[in-house]
């Protein structure tokens, strides 16, 4: 089981220059080229997701740093492979402030067969708001 580990709600001023991490996870190998940061938009029916045009770089981490990262976590896990996503975003505009989701594959939480686990689903999901400070709620733009 694959965890994505980012902060869940990033407040930053608009037409600020922002840059933040997030991390995924596993206890085996995983393609770090699946990896891919979605905007997460009111469709017709459902929510849809739309790529972004923020800058990501991903890189795999060696095992010292890996053991250093999980130091940092509040359980202990047997993560073996871990790779660090660094997310540039260019500078913020109202447009930017929406849900996100970092996720892995065209995999989606929603799917029917993680409803059975039971546990917090946006724990370690790869959902987070991106808070643009200075912009009207969006159903006032």
């Amino acid at each position: 089981e694959l965890a994505i580990y980012v902060k869940e709600k990033q407040e930053v001023r608009k037409w600020q220059d922002y840059s933040f991490k997030f991390v995924v996870a596993a206890d085996k190998p995983f393609c770090k080229c699946k990896i891919n940061l979605k905007k997460i938009v009111k469709g017709d029916e459902h929510p849809e997701l739309v790529d972004t045009d923020f800058d990501v770089s991903l890189r795999t981490l060696r095992d010292e740093e890996i053991e250093e990262w999980k130091a940092t976590l509040d359980h202990h896990h047997h993560y073996t492979h871990v790779v660090l996503g660094t997310v540039k975003t260019g500078r913020l505009i109202c447009k930017d402030r929406a849900p996100y989701l970092v996720r892995y594959g065209d995999h989606h939480h929603h799917d029917d067969e993680e409803q059975k686990d039971g546990d917090d689903h946006h724990h370690h999901h790869g959902f987070f708001f991106l808070d643009v400070q200075g912009c009207k709620r969006p159903d006032e733009e």
